[in-house]
């Protein structure tokens, strides 16, 4: 893996965690809120995705990236 750019790997990452995270906010704001529009369903998922991914997501993948790439089990 080590001519793989990491950058890639972590994209993928991220992108791997994300996506169930937005499909199962959008599936729970609908459940709890299914009145409320889109636009502001979206509104506060992404104020809680953000977050998260910012927090916890990304430095995360980062971690994980630099444990493949370095070939540390």
């Amino acid at each position: 893996m080590q001519n793989f750019p990491n950058y890639l790997i972590r994209l993928f990452l991220v992108w791997l965690v994300v996506w169930p995270l937005v499909i199962l906010g959008l599936m729970s704001l609908e459940a709890l809120l299914p009145d409320l529009p889109f636009v502001l369903q979206t509104m506060v998922l992404t104020a809680v995705l953000v977050p998260t991914i910012a927090i916890v997501v990304s430095p995360l993948a980062g971690y994980l990236v630099s444990r493949i790439t370095s070939g540390k089990r």
